[in-house]
């Protein structure tokens, strides 16, 4: 499977686009659950990628689905972002 990434520096990636699906990895983290929140806000359906031991207190919403992976899983994510436009990816690993 070959994958491409493209780095966007626009801001018309956060333009409402109720089609376009978007996945949040660090959901749970400060920044990724003011992401999802502010994506929910102008009406995008949003993946929050959250680890199995976090909580989701910060990304619960009606436009919003918990996918509980380690980011360190591929499985998990190729899983997670099968339906999705946008991946933002946030997380990071604190050692």
């Amino acid at each position: 499977m070959n994958y491409t990434i493209n780095v966007i520096n626009d801001r018309s990636i956060l333009a409402p686009d109720q089609s376009q699906h978007s996945a949040v990895t660090g959901a749970a983290g400060h920044v990724g659950n003011v992401l999802v929140r502010e994506l929910e806000r102008r009406g995008r359906p949003v993946i929050a990628v959250v680890p199995p031991a976090e909580t989701t207190d910060g990304v619960d919403g009606p436009g919003v689905n918990v996918f509980r992976a380690d980011v360190r899983d591929y499985p998990a994510l190729v899983r997670a972002f099968s339906d999705v436009d946008v991946v933002y990816h946030l997380a990071g690993i604190v050692t």
